[in-house]
């Protein structure tokens, strides 16, 4: 067991050196990739802030734009370059965590009604979201942003559909693991939206869908949504990746 995380280690390193760019070209996107995750945790900041907009609006706008960052900076720099972008990303969440309620993003990402327990609820799903990223990398390369557009734009949907329109509620429990209060109405979008970005994911690979593979995507997107539904809180943004990937590869492929 020991052995085979450490050859797991040595080959996430391997890719992610070999992937390295020249010097010049390495400080020019470093920049590149820190300005935009300081105006991705600037507008986060901001509209909590300044525009008092609640803080699952907020926290997910954070979401939302590391998750389609990640997805765009993949497409363009692969691996490495979604690792760079983490790496800097990481700094700006911990550097929030330490400075707390001093911080904008930290403002924006520590929901009230996690306190006291608001700053793990930001540390989990921050580890959830890098384990889950490195896994869906590792083992399933052609489809990371099958998992990255699922759990940046679905699942955060989920929640600001909720918060705004959340007039169905039911509890949630599995034994005294999970227990949380979901809306139909934000597992209603988790659904719509898996559905959608599998559909056009789908196509744009495809050119074209039969009603068998609608089939399969309908039930691809129930299945995300189940997931997210029985997750213990914090930890979907691991599940929803890996099991995203696995539908999409098992079910329409």
């Amino acid at each position: 067991m020991k052995n085979n995380f450490l050859s797991f280690i040595n080959e996430l390193l391997t890719e992610f050196i070999s992937g390295l760019p020249d010097l010049s070209s390495l400080v020019i996107i470093l920049v590149t990739f820190t300005a935009w995750a300081f105006l991705c945790a600037k507008v986060s900041a901001y509209l909590k802030t300044k525009r008092a907009l609640k803080t699952g609006y907020t926290r997910k706008t954070y979401h939302f734009l590391v998750f389609i960052s990640a997805a765009v900076i993949n497409l363009i720099f692969g691996f490495t370059g979604v690792c760079l972008f983490g790496i800097i990303v990481s700094c700006f969440i911990f550097y929030a965590l330490i400075r707390r309620k001093t911080s904008g993003l930290y403002l924006a990402l520590a929901r009230e009604n996690d306190h006291p327990n608001s700053a793990l609820y930001i540390i989990i799903p921050y580890f959830s979201t890098l384990s889950g990223g490195i896994l869906i990398n590792y083992f399933f390369p052609d489809l990371v942003i099958i998992g990255y557009l699922i759990c940046g734009v679905a699942d955060a949907s989920g929640e600001v559909i909720g918060t705004m329109f959340g007039k169905h509620t039911f509890k949630v429990r599995i034994l005294n693991i999970h227990r949380s209060v979901k809306s139909l109405e934000g597992s209603g979008s988790v659904f719509i939206f898996s559905f959608l970005i599998y559909t056009l994911y789908s196509i744009i690979a495809f050119q074209s869908l039969d009603i068998g593979m609608i089939a399969w995507i309908l039930l691809s997107g129930l299945i995300v949504t189940f997931v997210e539904i029985l997750t213990p809180k914090g930890f979907d943004n691991l599940t929803i990746q890996i099991i995203a990937v696995l539908v999409y590869q098992n079910l329409i492929l």
